[in-house]
C-alpha cells in the first residue's frame, strides 16, 4: 500500500531522522539505523495519524516484514 507519493527537493542541511512505512526488510532497517535513521515498518492506515502517533510517542514498529526484492506478495505492500 502506498499512502501517498511526493517529490522533494534535497537541500543542504536536510536531515532525515525517521521513516514511517508499510513494509521494509531487515537490510533496509539495518542500513538506515547505521546512518542514525529510525524506521517504523508495518504501519497501515491514515499517514497523518501515523505521524501524530509518532510525535506523541505512540507509534509501534512491527519490524522487518519483507523478505527481499521483487515480488512483494509476502509483505502485502
Amino acid at each position: 500500500m502506498i499512502f501517498f507519493e511526493f517529490k522533494c527537493k534535497i537541500e543542504v542541511g536536510l536531515i532525515i531522522i525517521v521513516i514511517i512505512t508499510s513494509g521494509m526488510g531487515q537490510g533496509a532497517i539495518d542500513g538506515l539505523a547505521a546512518k542514525g535513521v529510525k524506521s517504523f515498518s508495518g504501519i497501515v492506515g491514515d499517514p497523518q495519524l501515523a505521524v501524530e502517533n509518532y510525535l506523541a510517542g505512540k507509534l509501534e514498529d512491527a519490524g522487518a516484514n519483507c523478505a527481499g526484492h521483487g515480488d512483494h506478495s509476502s509483505c502485502h505492500h
